[in-house]
């Protein structure tokens, strides 16, 4: 190859890079895989190609969960519970009738209304959910809407 072929790739190989740069400035925050002349720039020099920003590792998740809430005579036990986004509640029933959990308010569970069992739990068998939104979600018994409780989601 002559100088001038080499002149064509290497000016090719920077509007390319500037290119780059230019639609990741531009794309509000979208992580841009390096090309491998930039990874090779970036091996080189041991810094980012200008423009680039390193960023750290993705926070690693958090551990999940599990508390269980209990069903009897006297209603659920605990009344309140505050978890974290993620978790599960087991809720069981430790009464010697059914029982269905359910979000709030009576009869329509609208306010969380993935919380619902959709069916009467019988004793000694659970139902577990998995909260995913934050809140305060008051639930109740949809068999005896007077037994009631609140679990805050944070």
């Amino acid at each position: 190859m002559n100088k001038n072929t080499y002149f064509v790739i290497g000016l090719v190989l920077v509007l390319i890079i500037a290119g780059l740069i230019f639609v990741k400035q531009k794309g509000g925050g979208e992580v841009l895989a390096p090309t491998s002349e930039e990874s090779a720039v970036t091996e080189e020099t041991g810094q980012a190609p200008e423009g680039n920003q390193l960023t750290s590792p993705a926070p690693q998740p958090q551990s999940v969960a599990t508390q269980t809430v209990t069903y009897a005579v006297s209603g659920f036990s605990p009344k309140s519970l505050t978890i974290k986004a993620g978790d599960t509640v087991i809720f069981k029933n430790n009464s010697d009738s059914n029982f269905w959990p359910a979000s709030g308010p009576h009869p329509t569970h609208t306010n969380y209304p993935e919380f619902d069992a959709k069916q009467e739990i019988v004793p000694g068998a659970t139902y577990s959910f998995t909260f995913t939104r934050t809140g305060s979600w008051k639930y109740h018994n949809h068999l005896n809407p007077a037994s009631t409780g609140t679990i805050t989601v944070q």
